[in-house]
């Protein structure tokens, strides 16, 4: 039995939004059609799709179900995915009273349709900051949609992770990069879920972004293992990017081209056929 009324999802919408406003526009009390929790919404797909007359795969879009552990979280650690915090775009919630899935990333602390920086909800720890590291975001985004069926974009987004979380429990208010006192603060908490404060994950994100895969990487990731030395990580080491080698090996042993006389003796020796061989080796009957 279809519901009298059922809204259009829009576009980039998540699934713990349609579910609410499906539930306010029928007058149905919240966890009705779907049970709501800190890790996302379980729905029977079935259930839901009669519900609303939209086809299961259409509804499984609105959700995280098909992406790996570094979006949705594995050995207790939630990965990018928010676990209780909430944040916002309020001018993109209030024209279409729709929250985007992409807000509920850690690794996006910005609104991709107007491009203003989020905040938590209902009020902002920090006054919003101008965003101008647009494409690092859309970057991100794009590795975010492609890690259901690409091994590199999944080791890309896992490499991340784990690198900003490293400079976030390192970080203070001049290293990696100058940041005020409150930000440092917020990240120095990210332990098996990323911090409240998508501010200071706004300022440490775009560095990080720029580190991977650069020769920097190697001496920043060795003053922050240093710097983790002086005090205990909120996490396991685990969870942190492996500590870089002190002395690494830049050449590799070259294979001698010049055959040993052994090999050029071989090499003239004429080879007899098979045929040959199994001629010249006695028969059994013979001995």
């Amino acid at each position: 039995m279809t519901l009298p009324v059922v809204p259009i999802p829009e576009p980039g919408e998540s699934l713990r939004s349609y579910v609410s406003r499906l539930e306010d526009r029928n007058n149905q009390r919240p966890g009705t059609l779907a049970r709501v929790h800190g890790g996302g919404v379980s729905a029977d797909w079935a259930h839901l799709s009669e519900l609303t007359g939209l086809p299961q795969q259409q509804l499984r879009c609105l959700g995280w179900g098909d992406y790996p552990g570094c979006i949705v979280g594995a050995r207790g650690s939630t990965g990018w995915r928010l676990r209780q915090a909430q944040w916002w775009c309020p001018t993109c919630q209030l024209l279409t009273g729709a929250w985007q899935r992409s807000w509920e990333l850690a690794c996006l602390p910005v609104c991709l349709s107007c491009g203003t920086a989020l905040s938590t909800y209902p009020a902002a720890e920090h006054e919003p900051e101008p965003v101008t590291a647009q494409s690092v975001f859309k970057d991100i985004w794009a590795r975010v949609r492609q890690s259901t069926t690409s091994r590199r974009a999944r080791q890309w987004l896992g490499r991340l992770l784990r690198v900003t979380r490293l400079l976030a429990v390192t970080a203070d208010t001049s290293w990696p990069q100058p940041m005020p006192a409150a930000m440092v603060t917020d990240l120095n908490t990210w332990g098996y879920h990323p911090p409240d404060s998508p501010a200071a994950i706004a300022r440490l994100l775009p560095f990080a972004h720029r580190l991977i895969g650069t020769s920097e990487e190697r001496p920043i990731l060795q003053s922050a293992f240093a710097r983790l030395e002086r005090r205990e990580p909120p996490i396991p080491r685990s969870l942190l990017p492996k500590p870089p080698r002190a002395n690494p090996t830049t050449t590799y042993p070259v294979l001698a081209t010049v055959p040993s006389a052994i090999d050029e003796q071989r090499r003239r020796r004429p080879r007899r056929s098979r045929r040959l061989r199994c001629q010249s080796r006695p028969s059994n009957s013979l001995r």
